[in-house]
């Protein structure tokens, strides 16, 4: 029974230090008042940090949101996961089959930005994320953070 919980306990010590490498429950003030003005009606679920500064996911049980902000609090972007390409343009659901032949997406993705929004992809068997603006061109994806 000893070996057991202290294996137990290595587990969970172990556990611990990783989710504290990779993420963070709080975020620097200015972070986190960029995003109290920007979204107040909203309760942040978690915050975790990124190359390019701070992700807090928030609304509603899945962290249907996520809002990218640097690290003096600027605010970069904000990705909206949808389901079947709502609220995509038909400019950019006809590049979406033009890429994948028509292949089943696993991920379709608003992303609002100072500039515009953008959306995004992901399909099984793909190189990656692909990346338009409303008209349907491919374009970079300025802050992806993985």
């Amino acid at each position: 029974m000893i070996t057991d919980l202290r294996g137990y306990l290595r587990i969970a010590a172990t556990a611990l230090a990783v989710a504290s490498l990779t993420s963070c429950s709080a975020a620097p003030s200015s972070a986190q008042q960029a995003f109290d003005q920007r979204y107040p009606a909203f309760d942040v679920v978690t915050w975790e940090r990124q190359p390019y500064g701070w992700e807090a996911a928030f609304g509603g049980d899945d962290g249907a949101y996520e809002a990218e902000f640097d690290f003096s609090g600027r605010w970069l972007e904000t990705e909206v996961e949808v389901v079947d390409a709502a609220g995509f343009p038909a400019a950019v659901r006809q590049a979406v089959h033009g890429v994948t032949g028509g292949v089943h997406v696993d991920k379709w993705e608003i992303e609002v930005t100072p500039a515009g929004e953008f959306y995004e992809v992901e399909f099984l068997g793909s190189d990656g994320e692909y990346y338009f603006d409303a008209a349907g061109r491919p374009v970079d994806n300025q802050f992806e953070d993985a």
